[in-house]
């Protein structure tokens, strides 16, 4: 579940079954990320959600992340690698004798 406040924060929030106790409660992970995308608050209602950082949070966040690239239509393989195009450009790489000695003790 999530819910846009109007301070421009979203709330998101699910329920996680336990994958070793199938019978226990389900957990709670929540998380309010900021305007500019980052988690201003987090918590699970899990032994180590108290202290804001279990796994639970982290795979809420992660689905958050994919079901926005899934709804603007965009998979994590269609971004092309920045980075493959550097090694394609002449001039990118130096010879270690070119660096300098600002890197050795």
């Amino acid at each position: 579940m999530a819910m846009c406040l109007s301070s421009g924060v979203v709330l998101v929030q699910a329920k996680v079954t336990p994958s070793q106790a199938i019978s226990d409660t389900p957990h709670s992970p929540w998380a309010a990320i900021g305007v500019d995308g980052c988690v201003t608050y987090a918590h699970c209602t899990c032994a180590v959600g108290l202290g804001e950082v279990c796994n639970h949070i982290g795979c809420l966040l992660l689905v958050s992340v994919y079901s926005v690239e899934i709804h603007e239509g965009k998979g994590r393989t269609e971004d092309k690698c920045t980075w493959a195009d550097l090694s394609s450009q002449p001039g990118t790489y130096k010879e270690v004798r070119e660096m300098g000695r600002t890197f050795m003790a």
